[in-house]
């Protein structure tokens, strides 16, 4: 038990050091920020495909361009929100949304949850790479 707490220290400490939030150690490793945070908390214990990946890049770094399938994602929504003229409150009042999602959302401070973007999607008769693109042939 020892060494897998110790694992687990050395992740945080890392991520840390790196100067890596946990949303940007999520979106590289492929696992949510929820994960993330159990492993770093000692109340789950990663896969060592996981963990390999994880520390890999905490030390390698995370740089803009790793991410530079979520960049559009924020811009993207508020451009369909208002080509169908309505609000934030209102789009997260119809998808069942908590309220300032959409805002978090369009300003990047969160990127919206695979369930939620599905909703998105269907809602604005999109496909899924619409988000990640910048030329919108992703419209059904």
């Amino acid at each position: 038990m020892v060494t897998e707490i110790t694992e687990i220290t050395e992740i945080k400490r890392l991520r840390r050091q790196a100067k890596i939030t946990q949303q940007e150690l999520a979106l590289a490793s492929g696992l949510s920020e929820k994960a993330i945070s159990m492993i770093e908390n000692y109340k789950t214990q990663p896969t060592l495909p996981h963990w390999y990946k994880i520390r890999r890049i905490c030390l390698n770094g995370v740089r803009n361009e790793e991410f530079k399938d979520y960049r559009f994602i924020g811009q993207n929504i508020a451009a369909l929100r208002r080509k169908a003229g309505i609000s934030q409150k209102e789009l997260e009042k119809t998808l069942l949304l908590p309220a300032t999602m959409v805002s978090a959302w369009e300003t990047d401070k969160k990127i919206p949850s695979v369930n939620a973007l599905c909703k998105i999607c269907s809602y604005f008769g999109v496909r899924p790479d619409y988000f990640f693109i910048e030329d919108k042939r992703g419209i059904y």
